[in-house]
């Protein structure tokens, strides 16, 4: 029964676009679309399973995939075919082939003065516990990983600072505790982390001077005030019956930040269940050049999500089972599991641009002119920051209350 209002979505869509812009719109390139279909239908949904009414979220998918990538490399049989389908990976060459792509347009991204996007992965082995030279050369030559040989007999703490203080200066102070001291054991034989910082400024900034407290409805019969930033722009927008769309590009072009406002205050529940990948492509792809009367609030937002249950509802349970897990691909003396798997992630939006991070981390157990579109960003609503010339979505959330971090 829903499929004809999907139609009747995309076709609205269509009808209501005008003008173009020249900057890349994130269609990948052929070698990528594989990858980037499969990572946008994994984000979402992760999504759905994190997201609980009324709450906020942020995390970042790449950087999620990006560890379990390298986690893949060393898995095998079952457990390794359960995290390539839930994560939707394409075949390892390509997988491989997709990271260092996206890797490189990052460090092209990150050549403008007024953009940041570092990305790191560091792994952190257990002296003579027996993993693989193999798999420790594959960490580094096709995930570009940072790997540590340690000595786990000199302690957690002293791991645990090491590992936390590596994670603080990937992500520029951002994320500290990365891992706590419930994680570490010294009896734990290896641990991954990938990191990913963005700091833009916007293409077009919102004057501080604009800025004014405004009601925020978190319900029909709820509300708070924000502050609310406040500009008329010129930005790729679409339109439906469920929804809005905006694009706010960050300088340079390469990178934007995508906000995807339902149309009553109440509606981010069904804009959540019925976003997909193949909708938003045909959103994306419809959206056109647009002055916008823009309002969107300031939010900070924090997090630090337990990913085990999640990802093991989604279809890979083997993996945190040290009954079934199987890694020997990283060591056939002994056997692995995910132990823990966890990211920490936060949000800055301002009048000045953007600054996110994301820290993921696992460890193995032993076993034409028209009048202005109204975008006002003054209910509950979900965004993404996303890889304009590769497609691939680094962050995504949802912000229902701006009041709260």
């Amino acid at each position: 029964m829903k499929r004809p209002a999907v139609l009747l979505t995309l076709a609205s869509l269509l009808l209501l676009a005008a003008g173009r812009f020249d900057y890349p719109t994130g269609k990948p390139p052929a070698e990528l679309a594989a990858f980037v279909q499969g990572n946008t239908v994994f984000a979402f949904n992760l999504h759905r399973q994190l997201a609980q009414p009324g709450t906020n979220l942020f995390f970042s998918p790449y950087s999620l995939t990006a560890a379990l990538a390298l986690v893949q490399s060393g898995a095998r049989g079952q457990t390794e075919q359960q995290i390539a389908g839930t994560l939707h990976f394409p075949g390892p060459a390509d997988l491989q082939t997709a990271l260092a792509r996206i890797r490189e347009s990052f460090t092209n991204a990150g050549q403008h003065e007024h953009i940041e996007l570092p990305s790191a992965t560091g792994l952190w082995a257990r002296q003579n516990y027996g993993i693989s030279d193999d798999f420790l050369q594959r960490a580094r030559d096709a995930f570009a990983a940072e790997v540590q040989l340690v000595d786990f007999g000199s302690g957690s703490d002293a791991l645990l600072s090491q590992i936390n203080s590596w994670v603080s200066r990937q992500t520029r102070g951002k994320i500290e505790n990365v891992l706590l001291p419930e994680n570490i054991s010294t009896n734990m034989p290896l641990v991954f982390v990938n990191t990913l910082y963005f700091k833009g400024q916007w293409a077009s900034q919102f004057s501080r001077q604009h800025t004014q407290t405004r009601r925020f409805q978190l319900s029909p019969k709820h509300s708070v005030r924000v502050q609310m930033m406040e500009q008329t722009c010129y930005a790729r927008y679409a339109e439906s019956d469920l929804a809005q769309m905006v694009e706010l590009p960050y300088a340079g072009f390469g990178l934007s930040m995508v906000v995807l406002l339902p149309r009553q205050p109440d509606g981010l529940p069904e804009l959540e269940q019925r976003l997909s990948g193949n909708l938003l492509t045909n959103w994306m792809a419809a959206a056109r050049g647009h002055t916008v009367d823009l309002r969107l609030p300031r939010f900070n937002l924090r997090s630090r999500l337990p990913l085990s249950q999640p990802l093991s509802v989604l279809g890979m349970p083997d993996a945190f089972d040290r009954a079934k897990a199987d890694f020997t691909g990283m060591t056939p003396k002994r056997p692995l599991w995910l132990a823990f798997l966890q990211q920490c992630a936060i949000v800055e939006v301002n009048e000045e641009g953007t600054v996110a991070a994301a820290a993921t981390s696992g460890g193995m157990g032993c076993s034409s002119k028209p009048p202005p579109a109204t975008f006002h960003a003054d209910h509950p609503f979900l965004f993404f920051i996303r890889d304009n010339h590769t497609g691939v979505i680094l962050f995504l959330g949802r912000v229902a209350n701006p009041a709260q971090s």
